[in-house]
């Protein structure tokens, strides 16, 4: 027996999708590029959803330390928040994604200033002359 999983959609409006690059959502807030593919780094942790930011982030290991790392979603992903309150998004061609998963994502950091909105805690503090996030264009499993 299959069972029904309620997730509740946050795009702005009923079945609309984000037209450009920019915040989406309030909580969690994402933020959506519009970057092309062509990056070739490869982040690998697992997913954590900030309840004072209200932003997701992946939490890694680059130096045996932990780090966070912010994220730039691709277009047509959206936040969502799961039936049993954990907060993730759903992501084309992959599905749903969220707090506590482990994620392996393709794409490449990207510094600022960037060409859209980003709020100021949706960028980790994790050193402190980093402005960077990383820009997923590739979602594996």
């Amino acid at each position: 027996m299959l069972a029904a999983v309620l997730v509740v959609s946050l795009a702005a409006g009923v079945g609309c999708a984000r037209a450009g690059p920019g915040v989406s959502g309030d909580d969690p807030r994402i933020v959506i590029h519009d970057l092309e593919g062509g990056m070739d780094a490869l982040l690998t942790g697992t997913l954590w959803y900030d309840p004072e930011s209200r932003c997701l982030f992946v939490r890694h290991r680059p130096t045996g330390e932990v780090e966070l790392a912010g994220l730039l979603w691709p277009p047509g992903t959206r936040p969502v928040i799961h039936d049993d309150g954990r907060r993730g998004v759903d992501a084309p061609g992959r599905g749903l994604i969220l707090d506590g998963d482990r994620v392996e994502f393709g794409g490449g950091f990207v510094f600022r200033p960037f060409e859209f909105e980003v709020p100021e805690d949706c960028v980790p503090e994790t050193d402190p002359g980093s402005t960077a996030m990383f820009a997923i264009t590739q979602l594996d499993n």
